[in-house]
C-alpha cells in the first residue's frame, strides 16, 4: 500500500474554553492529573495506550468531565460532547495543518449542523483542518 498524506477535519474546542464552560469538573480533572498534563493524557489516550496508567481516579474525573459537558450543553434536547485527540504536526503534519490540532485537543460531537447546542457555544467551537501521513 502506498504511504501519503490523508486528510482530516473536525470541529474542536480549546481546553481554556471548556475550562470556561465547566470549571468545576475541569478543575477535578486537572487535580486527577497531577503532574501530568491534559495533554499527556490526549496523547496516551489517542494512540491507545492504555489510560489505565494515570490510575483510576483520573479516568473517573475525565468521564465526570466529558458527562458535565454534556450536560451543560444540553440545549432543546441536543447536546456536545467530547473526544480526545492528538496530533504531532512535526512527525506526521503538514505546515497548513490549523493550529488548534497540534499535540492534545479536543473534538466536539454534536456541532456539525450547528444543533441548538452547537449555536449556543458556536464561538467557542473551531473548525479545523490538518494532515497526517501514513
Amino acid at each position: 500500500m502506498g504511504m501519503g498524506y490523508a486528510p482530516n477535519a473536525a470541529y474542536v474546542m480549546t481546553w481554556d474554553d471548556i475550562k470556561a464552560i465547566v470549571p468545576d469538573a475541569a478543575q477535578q480533572f486537572e487535580d486527577a492529573l497531577g503532574e501530568d498534563t491534559v495533554e499527556a493524557y490526549c496523547r496516551a489516550y489517542n494512540f491507545e495506550e492504555t489510560a489505565e496508567e494515570f490510575g483510576e481516579e483520573v479516568g473517573r474525573a475525565f468521564d465526570a468531565l466529558v458527562a458535565a459537558f454534556e450536560r451543560i450543553t444540553e440545549t432543546s434536547g441536543a447536546s456536545l460532547s467530547l473526544e480526545l485527540g492528538y496530533h504531532d504536526i512535526n512527525d506526521n503534519g503538514d505546515r497548513y495543518d490549523s493550529t488548534e490540532v497540534c499535540g492534545g485537543f479536543f473534538f466536539v460531537e454534536g456541532a456539525e449542523a450547528l444543533t441548538p447546542a452547537g449555536e449556543r457555544f458556536k464561538d467557542h467551537i473551531h473548525f479545523a483542518q490538518w494532515v497526517e501521513f501514513g
